[in-house]
């Protein structure tokens, strides 16, 4: 696969396979995606937007403004749809998940 490049990492993949649901609004992607994650604090210094995945398939990215912890300790982000342009970058490209998470 050839992803597009980022030698950062400053992107999170997170799986919503059992939140998401056909038809679902950008702003319901957004709340489905947003919480609650088991992510190692060193981590997500770097990540700066999270890539919504279901079924390989890109459903929403968007920009990080900040983490924070919930009350059971996994963390989740406010944040803000990503440019068009930068959607249709990559919405192009298939991403296999093989767990709940990972980095681009």
């Amino acid at each position: 696969m050839n992803y597009p490049k980022n030698n950062n990492k400053t992107f999170i993949l997170l799986n919503i396979k059992n939140r998401y649901k056909d038809g679902m609004s950008k702003e319901e992607i957004y709340q489905v995606t947003k919480e609650a994650w088991r992510i190692d604090k060193q981590k997500i210094k770097k990540v700066r937007h999270a890539i919504a995945i279901y079924s390989k398939n890109v459903k929403g990215i968007f920009s990080i403004l900040r983490w924070y912890r919930n009350d059971d300790g996994r963390w989740g982000f406010d944040g803000k749809l990503v440019s068009p342009d930068m959607y249709k970058k990559y919405t192009n490209q298939e991403y296999r998940m093989y767990g709940p998470l990972g980095y681009l």
